[in-house]
């Protein structure tokens, strides 16, 4: 299943916090990086740990204290 980023939902440009690594997350990293359609991109997951040691760029959430954020966008699959 391919997932779109809800590039209508955020002005272009914005400085983003994507929280979610999992497939959704994933894919919307891939999209925004591929499109440099926002100014920057911070990816945050619970358990940044684990996608960090496979190699992504996730970080904690708490990393997002003291940045400047215009959109925070939550990338899951499911509500729950």
């Amino acid at each position: 299943m391919t997932w779109l980023f809800p590039f209508a939902d955020v002005k272009k440009g914005s400085r983003i916090v994507l929280y979610g690594a999992g497939a959704v997350g994933y894919q919307f990293y891939n999209q925004l990086r591929t499109s440099k359609y926002c100014e920057d991109v911070k990816w945050v997951d619970g358990q940044y740990e684990w996608y960090s040691y496979m190699g992504l760029p996730v970080e904690s959430p708490t990393s997002i204290i003291a940045d400047e954020t215009d959109v925070v966008v939550i990338a899951v699959e499911k509500e729950s």
